[in-house]
């Protein structure tokens, strides 16, 4: 006799025949697909006593002329059948359900293995909507249930759970499900290391979540579409090819689609747009963002609107923006669930030191010993050491091979942890957000966090004066982005990919006109990275056309501050922070836009002293030629990228203050911000102090070179100072000259 429940399936993707609520509808097409699987009344009375077809409080079948018909057309006699008018309206108890069914297969000898498993699935998922989804992951997966008895041991050993012990899960991946299939969460943050067996269990849970709400959706997005596709959704399609029952729908190029049922899909949703998120809302309808650092934050606010569930995934790089926000502030590393703003959430970390494979002192390749040796003691006591590169024996593998396949195993958390970026173990190593480090990083992350709050509220009243502009290496990773702000801030930012300087001119100068602007009046400077030959070729172009053009080459010599900085790179990063220091004492507010991935590209940019420790340059795009500064790692290496996003936030600083000041006068303008005193040092030095802490010796003529004569009166009153600056910059621009004083 066939598998019931494999004619179940069949039916409810070929025909329909077996609806949400288990009714059954009859028509030639379906009688001839029925009597095609095999299905007799047998098998009819074994769907209808487990459910599957409609039946009252009392056994007895619904008063239904099609189901009448269907249970005449395979053999039943309606006299011995009780018929009732109408279906009472009972809500389903699923534990006495299940227990009823438990007991069928513990006591009726008569069942054959295809019926007992039919109804071990039925109880299944009852179980896993019920909060339990254990026994729906052994029929699923068996790969994934734990045969071998040494191994077993070992999991009971290491595993702080109590349940669950035969599969091949940790910890934390078992309490992730827990979260999910607990109707009483609606969001799950997850911020983990490198390859702890995130994506792994999401895949899987995904998987079983498509199966048991045949009548809903999963919306899925991530930092872009391709992102998606390539990893969560590829790592999802995997898995569910492995399914023993996968259900109805079609594994298609970027989603899943019932065709018997448009409502049962998953789609990926465009994070640039939001487009695929609007009008997918559903009683069981789940949001997936995944390197949720980098994914707007309307995208969340829109999920939220749609669906019961979302889960949120990320690597914690970023110390600011709405990912970090999910995240309690007091003890952001702790799993926990808790309710914020009438949302409970759980928070998990997903850390090398908690993989199951880390703890146990596991490797992949257990034939030789990883750098550094290693040192275990067996399930029986015995202990072991082996010593760098020797191999282990064959008997002993068996004691340090992975519990888990695919997950970091011991040699890639201990060779991470051995790195000397605090940062990088932090969140690659750890699953944590990393420390701040305000001496060595040019632009911590919390120094964002203030500028892009304002700028939230009052970006309106930024009036755009300069541009910054950083223009792709290539097309397929790198991206041309275009900033552009004013005085009071960077206001917001636009990107391309494009495959010729032409298109890519285009693209600038009709972008420019979106936001009001003829770039070609050369009215509004546009500051350019001239690295390279594309970098010259568009400020060559850009002149042609009339445009005000800033070259700026990041390994030439600084312009201003030439015994603080050792480039001009090191220069527009450093000023750059200085300006948004919230120690520095500014009095006009300067905003920048919302934008995590900005945040993430200005914290990886660190200080790197020269011998003398008294200027810096700061981490570099590529590899270094300097010897000393070749074994340092890039940015490219730190997360992922070029920092396109921040490279064109400094050249629209630069663009920003050269339109309202010019080049000539920018350090006589920046000093009433900035300077506290003016003191004088050793023999023909003067030593300048600024508010923002950091202290100047220059020489007489190196003084009187950087400011001249331009220096005007001050109090203590903020209202007159700022007066002051107004009458700076009017003067300024006009030609004329103040005195400067303190009091």
């Amino acid at each position: 006799m066939t598998d019931p429940y494999l004619k179940i399936d069949h039916l409810s993707l070929l025909c329909n025949v077996w609806k949400h609520r288990g009714h059954v509808t009859a028509s030639k097409a379906i009688d001839d697909t029925l009597r095609s699987k095999g299905v007799d009344a047998s098998d009819l009375k074994f769907l209808s006593d487990e459910g599957f077809l409609d039946r009252g409080r009392n056994g007895q079948y619904t008063s239904n002329r099609r189901t009448e018909k269907v249970l005449v057309d395979h053999g039943f006699d309606l006299d011995e059948i009780p018929i009732i008018e109408k279906k009472p309206q009972v809500k389903r108890n699923d534990e006495k359900v299940a227990e009823k069914i438990q007991q069928r297969i513990d006591s009726s000898e008569d069942l054959t293995p295809a019926r007992i498993r039919a109804v071990s699935l039925r109880k299944a998922k009852m179980e896993a909507i019920g909060g339990s989804p254990w026994r729906l992951i052994e029929i699923m997966w068996p790969e994934l249930v734990i045969h071998d008895e040494l191994d077993l041991r070992y999991f009971k050993k290491h595993c702080e759970r109590d349940y669950a012990l035969n599969l091949r899960l940790d910890d934390v991946q078992c309490e992730f499900a827990l979260h999910l299939f607990d109707p009483t969460i609606r969001e799950i943050a997850i911020k983990g290391s490198t390859s702890p067996g995130k994506g792994f269990i999401t895949a899987l849970c995904l998987c079983l979540w498509y199966y048991l709400y045949p009548d809903d959706r999963i919306i899925m997005t991530s930092q872009s579409s391709a992102h998606s596709k390539d990893v969560m959704f590829a790592e999802l399609v995997t898995w569910r090819k492995k399914m023993a029952h996968p259900g109805s729908g079609a594994n298609l190029t970027t989603e899943l689609k019932d065709p018997d049922n448009p409502r049962h899909s998953l789609i990926i949703a465009n994070p640039e747009t939001g487009e695929g998120v609007s009008g997918r809302h559903g009683a069981n309808t789940l949001g997936v963002v995944d390197e949720s650092s980098a994914v707007p934050q309307f995208m969340l606010k829109n999920l939220r609107k749609q669906c019961r569930k979302i889960i949120c995934i990320s690597n914690p790089r970023v110390l600011s923006g709405w990912f970090f926000d999910l995240f309690p502030k007091e003890d952001p590393d702790k799993n926990q669930v808790f309710i914020q703003r009438g949302i409970k959430r759980a928070c998990l970390t997903f850390g090398g030191r908690d993989c199951l494979n880390v703890r146990a002192k596991r490797l992949q390749m257990p034939e030789f010993a990883p750098p550094g040796g290693i040192e275990f003691e067996t399930i029986d006591g015995e202990e072991y050491f082996y010593a760098e590169g020797d191999p282990i024996d064959k008997e002993v593998q068996k004691h340090v091979r992975a519990l888990i396949p695919g997950q970091m195993d011991y040699l890639k958390y201990t060779t991470i942890m051995q790195g000397v970026d605090d940062i990088e173990k932090a969140w690659s190593g750890e699953g944590k957000f990393p420390p701040e480090d305000l001496e060595m990083q040019v632009v911590p992350p919390s120094w964002m966090r203030g500028p892009m709050e304002m700028w939230s509220e009052h970006r309106d009243e930024i009036q755009i004066s300069g541009f910054g502009l950083d223009l792709a290496y290539s097309v397929d990773k790198d991206k041309t982005v275009l900033t552009y702000g004013g005085t009071a801030g960077i206001k917001g930012k636009k990107w391309t990919r494009k495959a010729d300087t032409r298109s890519t001119l285009s693209w600038i100068v009709e972008t420019c006109k979106s936001l009001g602007i003829d770039i070609c009046l050369g009215d509004h400077p546009m500051a350019i990275d001239i690295i390279g030959a594309g970098g010259v070729a568009m400020a060559d172009i850009l002149e042609d056309a009339g445009c005000w053009v800033i070259r700026v080459h990041g390994n030439e010599a600084p312009v201003r501050f030439p015994k603080r900085y050792m480039n001009r790179r090191a220069e527009l990063y450093g000023e750059f922070g200085a300006r948004i220091n919230p120690d520095s004492q500014h009095l006009d507010p300067f905003m920048i836009f919302n934008d995590t991935e900005l945040v993430d590209e200005m914290a990886a940019h660190e200080k790197i002293y020269d011998t003398d420790m008294q200027k810096y340059y700061i981490t570099p795009k590529q590899r270094s030629q300097n010897k000393k500064r070749a074994a340092l790692p890039t940015i490219k290496e730190k997360i992922g990228r070029s920092p396109d996003t921040s490279d064109s936030v400094v050249l629209c600083y630069e663009a920003v203050h050269q339109a309202d000041f010019g080049d000539a006068v920018l350090d006589q303008v920046d000093i009433v911000f900035a300077i506290q005193s003016v003191s004088d040092g050793k023999k023909g030095e003067k030593i300048v102090d600024y508010m923002g802490g950091h202290t100047d010796i220059m020489s007489d003529c190196e003084f009187e070179e950087a400011f001249g004569s331009r220096v005007v009166t001050v109090d203590d009153e903020r209202k007159s100072l700022q007066s002051a600056l107004d009458d700076v910059r009017e003067s300024l621009r006009s030609g004329g000259d103040f005195k400067y004083s303190t009091r």
